[in-house]
């Protein structure tokens, strides 16, 4: 019987949804409430995204396990075929994987990226790590030759050495050098008979009485991604056009042992850039492209598109049953072999940064701008759609505007616009690399920015013109209506203009810290600034700051709900909330867990979601205006409700009540 116990901390007086992850349980759940004392009410719980981290590297395990390179967040595993995903090793520590290789032993060997290059090994399944004595200045690959030797090839010196270990990886010895670009792939074959080398150009090495023997792919010029073998003896390389003049793309088949090749043309796989090849335990190949993933049955003669058109950087295959891709913008995608479809398996790996977010309240939909595209929510945080697949930086500003029913988002230079939910965009260029923040008055077609200085456009965003110049950039903007505008920047304090952004002064009597990261007013006029040095209050049009609270934090966003009480997310990861307009703050975080809190909105009913670094979006359980009131309504009995989906893999909701305060202890038996 297997058995798996979580235990809650939660201060049950209404009811609970629990989501339970193991694998493959058609399970009974049985609850033990045990060891009754007080805790805090849970106030955030985390939505199903946005997903997608930039994977450097993906391996599968011999016994079936799944590893990522993620990004500077460090090694991911999955043991369910990738339905879900975990963090192991090097826990607290920064550590930039750049390649996986997993042995035919089962031993996993990291190139990690921290000031400098360095191998590390793992022999129990990424428990413990040991780092490996390898002195190297560049990029390396990896391969096991099937027989108990593995190698490591990397370009040093202007030559490229390939080194080889006997035990596992203990001691390396020189096996070749390489006179040429560095190796980017190596394959081993017919008990290494035969042994062919990639050097990233238009070349296939072939290792003849210890000479590399060059053979052309084309005379054009590429880069050779990949070079894979059937069972059969037929080779395949994937490769992409570089430089874009020479447009050479697809997959170079070879009859004869690479002494010749031939381009492929099928289904315009000729067409696409071949990054990945892998071939399953049944013999068929996978391709990952630029215009998704290709198969072929028959060594590589044919081939077919299989339905998902993602750009993929890494391709792996398990067993028959599933092939795993991951595309150059980090979602993960599985193919289930017998079912024929895909599906998104990224739960886990939560995107690097959530720069901003925007509500659109006529449809009740959540926009959230990271570090991995523009998403959408329309159902409030249960599934997130990836509307602007690429890397949103250089500002990250993000508006809804109602006059237009317009999302707008800036990403290094340009402004993206749709109007249609982000089906389609159009974009133009800006005045200003960075557009931190985006605000729109009453006024159709006007929108206000902040840049370099504050921009104005009159024409949803198409042109642009300098209102004010400011010695800092400009980080934040509040607009109370046409006329009254306060720019907040990055160094100079705050500005405020009275009539409609034609003149500008300073507004800073008091403001004892001239960062300024957010502004918001309430309802009485009051304005709230969020510094690098805690929260400032001015209750009067003279600009007259006093400092009410959060000395020892950043605060980086503000919002104020419809009973004027202020929220505030700062960069420690933690949200605060006053109740009493900034006289005294309480810490509003459990069940928020984040290295930051980037941005703040208030959605339907004054709900709130925080985008945060490394940990997506989180929502609140209970409306924020339910502060001194949130626990409700007090069951009288305990209550277990069914589990729902039941059979269920990966996770299953179950919903409980508790009549007194309750430590929980779940224990999940799969009978």
């Amino acid at each position: 019987m297997k058995r798996k116990i979580l235990n809650s901390k939660y201060q049950l007086r209404n009811s609970r949804r629990f989501i339970v992850k193991v694998k493959n349980l058609t399970a009974a759940v049985i609850f033990i409430l045990l060891n009754i004392f007080e805790a805090q009410a849970q106030i955030w719980e985390q939505t199903n995204g946005p997903f997608g981290c930039f994977i450097s590297s993906l391996a599968v395990h011999p016994n079936g396990d799944l590893y990522a390179g993620v990004s500077d967040k460090g090694l991911y595993r999955s043991t369910n075929n990738g339905y879900s995903w975990n963090r192991i090793g090097f826990t607290g520590q920064f550590i930039q994987i750049q390649k996986i290789f997993i042995s035919n032993s089962g031993y996993i060997f990291l190139q990690v990226w921290d000031q400098q290059y360095n191998i590390f090994r793992s022999k129990d399944n990424g428990a413990t790590w040991q780092q490996l004595n390898i002195n190297f200045n560049g990029s390396s690959c990896f391969e096991d030759d099937g027989i108990g030797n593995i190698y490591i090839s990397f370009e040093e010196n202007n030559e490229s050495t390939i080194l080889r270990s006997t035990d596992g990886g203990d001691n390396w010895a020189i096996w070749s050098i390489f006179m040429g670009n560095t190796p980017n792939d190596l394959l081993f074959y017919d008990n290494n008979n035969y042994i062919f080398l990639l050097d990233g150009a238009n070349r296939v090495y072939r290792l003849i009485n210890n000479n590399w023997v060059q053979y052309s792919i084309t005379n054009n010029t590429c880069r050779a991604n990949c070079i894979e073998v059937t069972d059969s003896g037929v080779l395949l390389v994937g490769v992409e056009y570089f430089p874009s003049f020479q447009v050479t793309q697809g997959i170079f088949r070879s009859l004869d042992n690479g002494v010749t090749w031939q381009r492929i043309y099928s289904n315009n796989i000729e067409n696409t850039d071949v990054r990945s090849i892998t071939v399953n335990s049944a013999g068929i190949i996978f391709a990952g492209t630029s215009q998704g993933v290709f198969r072929s049955t028959d060594n590589g003669t044919t081939w077919l598109n299989i339905g998902i058109q993602y750009n993929i950087s890494s391709l792996v295959s398990i067993d028959t049953s599933f092939v795993i891709a991951v595309s150059i913008w980090g979602s993960v995608h599985r193919w289930n072999g017998p079912s024929n479809f895909w599906e998104d398996i990224n739960f886990g790996l939560f995107v690097d940064i959530t720069y901003s977010l925007a509500y659109d309240q006529a449809n009740q939909y959540y926009y959230a701008a990271t570090s991995n595209g523009l998403f959408l929510s329309t159902d409030t945080g249960e599934t997130w759609e990836n509307k602007l697949p690429r890397s949103i930086w250089g500002g990250g500003a993000l508006l809804f505007d109602s006059n237009s029913s317009s999302i707008y988002v800036s990403i290094f230079g340009e402004l993206y616009r749709s109007t249609d939910n982000g089906i389609s965009w159009d974009s133009w260029f800006l005045p200003s690399q960075f557009f931190y923040t985006l605000a729109s008055t009453s006024e159709p077609g006007v929108i206000w920015a902040g840049g370099s200085e504050v921009y104005y456009s009159d024409d949803y965003g198409v042109t642009w013109s300098e209102n004010f110049y400011t010695p800092n950039p400009v980080k934040c903007l509040q607009i109370s209506n046409v006329t009254n505008m306060l720019a907040g920047s990055a160094g100079s304090g705050i500005y405020r203009s009275t009539n409609g952004g034609s003149n500008w002064r300073d507004f800073n009597i008091g403001l004892l810290n001239s960062y300024v990261e957010s502004i918001v007013t309430n309802s009485a006029g009051d304005i709230f600034a969020g510094t690098h040095n805690g929260i400032f209050r001015s209750k009067d049009l003279s600009g007259n700051w006093q400092f009410v609270g959060l000395s020892q934090d950043t605060v980086i966003t503000l919002v104020c709900n419809s009973l004027d009480y202020i929220l505030a997310g700062t960069m420690s990861g933690l949200v605060y909330i006053s109740t009493d307009n900034g006289e005294s703050w309480n810490d509003y975080s459990y069940g928020l867990n984040a290295s930051q809190v980037r941005c703040l909105i208030l959605g339907e009913n004054d709900f709130a979601m925080v985008g945060t670094a490394t940990s997506g979006v989180f929502r609140t359980v209970h409306s924020t205006v339910n502060v001194e009131n949130k626990n409700m309504e007090i069951p009288t009995e305990f209550l277990l409700s069914n589990n729902y989906p039941n059979p269920f893999n990966p996770s299953t909701k179950i919903k409980y009540s508790v009549p007194q305060t309750s430590q929980v202890q779940i224990k999940v038996f799969d009978v």
